[in-house]
């Protein structure tokens, strides 16, 4: 059995398609098309942990350096550094991208960016104290924008 590296495994669109593309051993890059979610959903769990963290980075850093407005792929960078295994960066992406959320008026969705932000630095202690802060009192004003006094109040 041939080894190789997978280097990105994007998740399905809305119509169930995906791609991978593959480095074997031989150097030789190949692309895998799934036409169907439970394809890519056996592929993605066929691979070592590792390997996910690997292709969850290399994804997010695809977008770093090769999108000119990252803005609009800030949610999906916050959700492959999540994956990655990179407590720091996973806490950056969420943040910029609940941010951006609280620009377009989508609340609800920055709740669950700063509240996903808020989860990793519970799971890996890297956020600082005063960012922290600035956090829950961001979500505490977003909570008392959709009129949820008691949920604000909790932070």
């Amino acid at each position: 059995r041939a080894a190789f590296t997978p280097r990105f495994l994007f998740p399905p669109d809305s119509r169930g398609n995906s791609f991978a593309t593959i480095n074997g051993d031989d150097g030789e890059e190949a692309i895998f098309f799934f036409n169907h979610i439970v394809v890519w959903e056996v592929v993605y769990n066929q691979l070592l942990s590792s390997q996910r963290h690997q292709l969850h980075t290399s994804v997010a850093e695809w977008y770093e350096t090769n999108v000119e407005d990252p803005r609009p792929f800030y949610g999906v960078m916050a959700y492959h550094w999540t994956k990655s295994n990179n407590p720091k960066k996973a806490i950056d992406a969420c943040l910029r991208a609940a941010r951006e959320a609280v620009q377009s008026s989508a609340a609800d969705e920055a709740i669950k960016l700063f509240s996903l932000a808020v989860s990793v630095d519970v799971q890996n202690n890297c956020m600082e104290s005063s960012m922290r802060t600035t956090v829950f009192l961001e979500l505490a004003q977003l909570f008392l924008r959709i009129g949820e006094v008691r949920q604000a109040q909790s932070y």
